[in-house]
């Protein structure tokens, strides 16, 4: 368990070693963060969102007012990744800008 901790750290730290360190560098760790927790934290949540409500509306069809709850928290999960996505792309452009240019695969930052 302690080994896959400092296996999943290594990944998130920045490539530069103290001193030598660049804003660049800052924003390829901010990114490195950001993409940690859309990818394995709000994606996830999200899928599970959908299907709790997608559950909930199987089971609660006979009642209208369970099945808008349910239909509510199936478009909360949506809007919520709509919101997340467009936030990654406008924080990737950014990070991108900042650093000297957008190459590449565009959501890479390239020091």
């Amino acid at each position: 368990m302690i080994m896959n901790l400092a296996l999943f750290l290594a990944k998130l730290a920045p490539d530069c070693l103290g001193v030598s360190c660049t804003w660049c560098d800052f924003f390829q760790f901010a990114q490195k963060i950001i993409n940690f927790l859309m990818y394995n934290i709000a994606f996830p949540l999200a899928v599970v969102f959908i299907i709790y409500g997608g559950i909930t509306m199987m089971l609660n069809s006979g009642n209208p007012g369970k099945l808008q709850e349910s239909q509510g928290i199936i478009w909360s999960a949506i809007i919520g990744i709509a919101i997340m996505l467009s936030a990654w792309v406008i924080l990737n452009t950014f990070f991108g800008l900042m650093t000297g240019g957008i190459g590449w695969p565009w959501d890479t930052i390239q020091c």
